[in-house]
């Protein structure tokens, strides 16, 4: 367990896809926890603090990592909770109800331009636009990065592609876990 007192904050931002293959979580698991071991070494004088969206699959796993090692996490949210979690079906409500529940903080994207309250409400570019956001918050918050990642640019606004390009672009040092995916979906 890391002891946080009055230590500088090091901020590792999480971004992965949702449709994590299920018979390769144990290998992740491993791999995120080495990671966050060599950032916990790599800056022994600091506290290590997740940021995440906590999105379904990758984002949560690596929190459920973050806190095996007694890591705190803070939650950036791409819209109001109550109209995120409609994108959760009820068991993933509840999980995700816990893990924000148990967050050090939180915050709420402010609408992008151009967008509305009701535009979000459905799925589509504007709401697509509102993940994007959250995303390169995310990023922006963070002093390193942590992806679970299959390598394909499938172009989708908001997704784990975009959000991992603009890391790039940007000079962010990260990790990237590869990892195999159960479906191909438009959400990822």
């Amino acid at each position: 367990m890391q002891k946080n007192n009055l230590k500088r904050k090091y901020r590792v931002g999480i971004c992965g896809h949702r449709d994590l293959f299920s018979l390769e979580i144990n290998e992740y698991k491993k791999k995120i926890i080495d990671i966050f071991g060599k950032l916990i070494n790599t800056y022994p004088n600091n506290e290590i603090f997740v940021v995440t969206s906590l999105a379904e699959g990758a984002d949560r796993l690596i929190v459920e990592c973050a806190i095996s090692l007694g890591l705190r996490y803070e939650v950036v949210l791409p819209m109001d909770a109550t109209l995120y979690k409609k994108d959760f079906d009820e068991i993933s409500k509840k999980e995700f109800n816990n893990f924000f529940l148990s967050a050090a903080g939180s915050f709420t994207m402010p609408l992008v331009e151009d967008n509305t309250f009701e535009q979000i409400m459905q799925q589509g570019e504007q709401r697509d636009r509102q993940y994007q956001f959250s995303g390169k918050e995310v990023v922006g918050r963070s002093n390193h990065m942590i992806f679970l990642y299959d390598g394909v640019d499938n172009s989708f606004i908001g997704g784990t592609a975009d959000i991992f390009q603009y890391a790039n672009h940007i000079n962010k040092s990260y990790d990237v876990i590869k990892c195999k995916r159960e479906s191909k979906g438009e959400i990822t």
